[in-house]
């Protein structure tokens, strides 16, 4: 878990909405045509699309590069290991 604690931040490049480069990749959750889940430090992002398509992965540089028509991509913050109470009563 070297790895985890030494990427600490992330960039997204869209071109052209046909090329998606993301760095700072922990792993890649799920990947199909019309979508695209990673994991980075603190977060997931969620990728949409058409003909999505995986073209590079390299773990070790944290790098990713998708392939396709890109409609929209979003973020989503990991719960930290909070019970639903703690979560229901903030």
């Amino acid at each position: 878990m070297e790895q985890e604690s030494e990427q600490t931040s992330h960039s997204v490049t869209l071109e052209k909405r046909k090329r998606m480069m993301v760095t700072g990749v922990l792993e890649v959750l799920s990947a199909t045509d019309k979508s695209v889940i990673i994991r980075i430090k603190d977060s997931l992002i969620y990728t949409t699309g058409k003909n999505l398509r995986v073209a590079k992965l390299v773990l070790e540089e944290g790098l990713l590069v998708v392939d396709g028509e890109v409609e929209g991509f979003k973020y989503q913050a990991k719960m930290q290991g909070k019970s639903f109470l703690k979560r229901l009563f903030k």
